[in-house]
């Protein structure tokens, strides 16, 4: 899979999910979600994405905002802080807030 930009190539992504994060290559620079097929499973509206982790969650900016996504494109968790990471939110001074916790433990 390869992202595109205005420019031309902007990036290769190899696929470890069912589906995975690309810019939207028509100018906009907002993220969205696109199957193996290149169909779009969750359309473009977040600033930053990242891949979805074994966990089943993705890593999202939203207006300002971080959060956790599903591959449906629902909120599990949307907390507002300064960093994101794969595994765990934490507040602007560093503190976990959601360290390693899988969806289900997330979602209760």
């Amino acid at each position: 899979m390869v992202s595109f930009n205005k420019k031309g190539l902007a990036r290769a992504i190899p696929y470890v999910s069912k589906i995975t994060f690309l810019l939207n290559p028509k100018g906009s620079t907002k993220y969205g979600f696109i199957d193996k097929k290149g169909q779009w499973v969750i359309k473009p509206k977040f600033d930053v994405a990242s891949e979805f982790y074994p966990n089943g969650l993705a890593v999202v900016r939203e207006n300002g905002q971080y959060g956790y996504i599903n591959e449906k494109g629902d909120y599990v968790a949307k907390i507002m802080t300064t960093k994101c990471g794969a595994e765990q939110l934490v507040t602007p001074n560093g503190k976990p807030i959601y360290p390693k916790m899988s969806v289900e433990e997330l979602c209760k």
